[in-house]
């Protein structure tokens, strides 16, 4: 329970202070209240190409992710992919949702390129971009940024960055 304090009495400020702020800790830590943020508040998650994470052809995979507190939220991301000398690629995907390693539906959750078997030279890169996904919660939830693709003879790793704009409060 909130104390309130009517008139200008210093001596009970730092009191009054110390019970609200002891009262806001345990509403966090019981879960009955969460950090706020703001409309328009962003939040990014980064992961290099000297940090990529490898893949498994035609599993999606975790590339990054952020932590989202209720409300609506704009997201996109770009996922990057490197490849070895001799990998052969038919299909890359990048997304976003809230189901870890699950690239979703096509053309909500994800973007995805499809071609012959290619062979792109030794260390290239090249990077998709997500398309942007309205995310709606009602609760603090983890939104993922994931690299998915069809690829034979040798290795593959993902990298990129996510980033959310919060829209609106619930």
């Amino acid at each position: 329970m909130k104390q309130r304090v009517n008139k200008l009495d210093l001596d009970n400020v730092n009191l009054a202070l110390d019970v609200n702020e002891k009262a806001l800790r345990e509403e966090i830590r019981d879960g009955r209240l969460s950090a706020q943020t703001s409309i328009g508040e962003v939040v990014t998650a980064t992961v290099g190409s000297g940090s990529a994470v490898s893949l498994v052809s035609s599993i999606g995979k975790d590339v990054t992710s952020v932590i989202l507190t209720p409300g609506d939220w704009d997201c996109t991301g770009v996922v990057g992919y490197s490849f070895a000398a001799t990998t052969s690629y038919t299909w890359v995907v990048a997304a976003i949702n809230t189901t870890s390693n699950t690239i979703g539906t096509a053309g909500v959750n994800y973007a995805a390129f499809t071609t012959p078997a290619a062979v792109p030279t030794a260390a290239t890169f090249q990077e998709w971009i997500t398309p942007r996904v309205r995310i709606s919660i009602a609760a603090t939830t983890t939104v993922y940024l994931i690299a998915r693709a069809i690829f034979t003879v040798s290795t593959l790793d993902a990298f990129g960055s996510i980033l959310c704009r919060k829209v609106r409060e619930l």
